[in-house]
């Protein structure tokens, strides 16, 4: 390979020689056939016949997407054998991940494999990906959107002279600060 003598630092990778973070580095993969909703097999797609360079972040619509972490059924996202990932997204912002990959044909939910794929998860909170060819066809990476409802609860900090309160709200709640912690 062209980087097999550049070492780069964690979280970024090597791409024509230089180091580059993939979370800046990216090309948007924006195919709504790839949805898991999408039964339509009238056109097939196959993923062995894309030229896979580099780094990739997928949308459905407007909307931020992700391989899904969990079998889809076969022919869905426009191929015969959708493509998911075994093992769950990284957590950590910044982290590099390598996780296998399975193709959905007939009985089982893992019937083939495909080669392996590099991701990480940006600040942002959006995921890119090092897709790989997989070696047949009809197959093709699915793009499902996951919505995470967050329980985070946010301080604002109100400065008063040399008081300080704080305002804690979280998502559907708002109260007063008998529960804030003060300093």
């Amino acid at each position: 390979s062209e980087c097999l003598l550049l070492v780069c630092p964690a979280g970024v990778d090597c791409i024509n020689f230089q180091c580059f973070d993939p979370c800046q580095n990216y090309t948007a993969l924006n195919d709504d056939w790839r949805s898991t909703n999408n039964t339509n097999v009238q056109n097939l797609h196959c993923d062995r016949d894309i030229d896979w360079q580099g780094w990739y972040r997928l949308f459905l619509g407007q909307s931020s997407a992700r391989v899904p972490e969990r079998c889809i059924d076969s022919n869905r996202c426009g191929t015969h054998a959708p493509l998911w990932i075994t093992q769950p997204h990284p957590t950590q912002a910044g982290e590099i991940v390598d996780r296998a990959v399975c193709g959905k044909w007939s009985v089982g939910c893992c019937d083939f494999n495909a080669p392996t794929i590099q991701v990480k998860l940006c600040y942002g909170n959006f995921y890119v990906y090092k897709l790989q060819k997989p070696s047949g066809c009809y197959v093709a990476y699915c793009a499902g959107i996951v919505i995470l409802l967050s329980t985070t609860t946010i301080y604002q900090i109100h400065i008063y002279h040399v008081f300080i309160k704080f305002t804690c709200s979280q998502k559907w709640l708002q109260h007063d600060c008998s529960t804030c912690i003060y300093f």
